[in-house]
């Protein structure tokens, strides 16, 4: 079970850096290349970084 809560805060720290790169970065593409670039990243699907993308209002 404790590999759960490993996920569950990987997506929580996802959320939080596709919020915090939309800010300085507009464009999908350059914004999902940021994300893969940070090695506990790597991995993600487009799709895990556009459902965060999607949601959140840009600010400024």
């Amino acid at each position: 079970m404790e590999n759960k809560g490993i996920e569950k805060e990987k997506e929580r720290g996802l959320e939080a850096l596709v919020r915090s790169l939309k800010v300085y970065i507009s464009d999908f593409d350059a914004l999902y290349m940021a994300v893969i670039k940070n090695e506990t990243y790597k991995r993600v699907s487009k799709e895990d970084v556009m459902k965060y993308f999607s949601e959140t209002p840009v600010q400024g």
